[in-house]
């Protein structure tokens, strides 16, 4: 499809390198490696963005969800520096963990205001996460469509593949 490869091109610029200058958390250094399965490991453990917050006004808001976009900065660059040169099964798991982040983001900031009348907001400053989520799980979709022929498919690829066609059905962009 034509229109995927659009898609495809801001995720496939190399954000910069894996082994980024800021201090690896304990938790996190035994993921440390350049194999591509401790690079998405290191990601993942990377993924988890600190403590929970309630938000109570539009400027607080602001501020929360600059705060958790910043907390996946590493594992964004880990993720689209894998879709851009990691072999075939590698771009797949990257893109659809890319999207997953982008989704725990929504999530983590939709949480902050529950209850509270600041979804008109909120939900501008979400705009770009949907849509990178989306440009994500269309390029994990677009990877999985180019299964080369003779590979067979074991459980996670097609697990990944089927919850990436859940993710886009589900997410709404505004």
């Amino acid at each position: 499809m034509k229109t995927t490869h659009r898609l495809l091109l801001p995720l496939l610029a190399i954000a910069g390198a894996a082994g980024s200058a800021a201090a690896t958390p304990r938790e996190c250094r035994a993921f440390e490696g350049e194999r591509w399965d401790q690079r998405l490991s290191l990601a993942g453990c990377l993924r988890t963005t600190g403590p929970n917050r309630r938000v109570t006004d539009p400027e607080q808001l602001r501020g929360y969800v600059a705060y958790l976009a910043s907390t996946v900065d590493r594992p964004v660059e880990i993720y689209r520096d894998a879709i851009a040169r990691g072999p075939w099964e590698v771009r797949l798991l990257a893109a659809y963990q890319l999207g997953q982040t982008y989704v725990d983001l929504l999530v983590r900031a939709r949480n902050a205001i529950a209850g509270l009348p600041l979804g008109r907001d909120l939900e501008p400053l979400l705009a770009p996460f949907e849509r990178d989520a989306v440009a994500a799980f269309t390029t994990a979709w677009a990877i999985g469509g180019e299964l080369p022929s003779g590979v067979a498919c074991d459980d996670l690829v097609r697990h990944v593949i089927a919850d990436t066609r859940d993710a886009l059905d589900a997410i709404e962009v505004r």
